[in-house]
């Protein structure tokens, strides 16, 4: 996750940089707070441990995903 902080500050632009910022981390704090509920749900509904796991990680590689497929920027001086 704190890798994460040094991409927003290659990704957003200056002056909306903090917002950015601030709105990925409450993103990423949301997800954390409502993740132990969604897998109490789904054990609670008579899914299995390893069905739950992989119904977790789902977040986090459609995070990937998206991430991969970012524009890349050229860091080459003009």
């Amino acid at each position: 996750v704190t890798g994460m902080y040094t991409l927003f500050t290659t990704e957003f632009p200056p002056h909306l940089r903090a917002t950015g910022t601030g709105f990925c981390i409450g993103i990423g704090r949301g997800g954390a707070a409502l993740a132990p509920v969604l897998a109490g749900y789904l054990l609670e509904a008579g899914l299995k441990l390893p069905t739950v796991a992989v119904v977790m990680c789902c977040g986090s590689l459609i995070g990937a995903v998206l991430l991969y497929f970012l524009p890349k920027r050229s860091t080459a001086a003009a």
